[in-house]
């Protein structure tokens, strides 16, 4: 008969680890947090590419023009949108970044100098009027004191 016991499996196949980057992944929040900061950076690249992209066609349009009154104000107008563009998609980061930094609390520096989000959790426990308090914090509703803790 041919029988294989569990410490040769490991010797057969290894040992199954993640696969690398998925450790941000562990913590939905983290997460989460990760997709958004890649969307912003993603998107102000493209919207960089995309001004670059359109004051160069101005440009073009400018030197072809010959001249022409019409064809000068055209490529005059391309550039100043694509300026008026940029300031726009700036703009709109700063007030991003305001409301959510210095209002609402949720983006925070690390020391590295990256954006941590920190999303508000519904399953996190807070405190109610006329519950025991443990070390001088309160139990919420539903959870007892039990030793140091509150446990439901």
């Amino acid at each position: 008969m041919f029988t294989i016991l569990a410490a040769n499996v490991k010797d057969v196949f290894g040992n199954i680890s993640p696969p690398p980057g998925s450790e941000s992944f562990a913590n939905p929040i983290a997460g989460l947090s990760t997709v958004i900061i890649v969307g912003i950076r993603m998107a102000l690249i493209v919207a960089g590419f995309m001004v670059l992209i359109y004051l160069l066609l101005g440009a073009i349009d400018w030197i072809t023009s010959n001249g022409e009154e019409e064809k000068l104000k055209a490529a005059r107008l391309k550039m100043t949108n694509a300026v008026i563009g940029i300031i726009i998609v700036v703009a709109a980061l700063g007030i991003f970044l305001v409301v959510t930094t210095d209002i609402l609390g949720i983006i925070k520096r690390d020391g590295s100098g990256g954006w941590q989000f920190s999303l508000p959790s519904i399953n996190q426990c807070v405190p109610l009027n006329g519950a025991c308090t443990v070390g001088g914090m309160a139990c919420c509703s539903g959870y007892t004191c039990n030793g140091a803790t509150c446990q439901p």
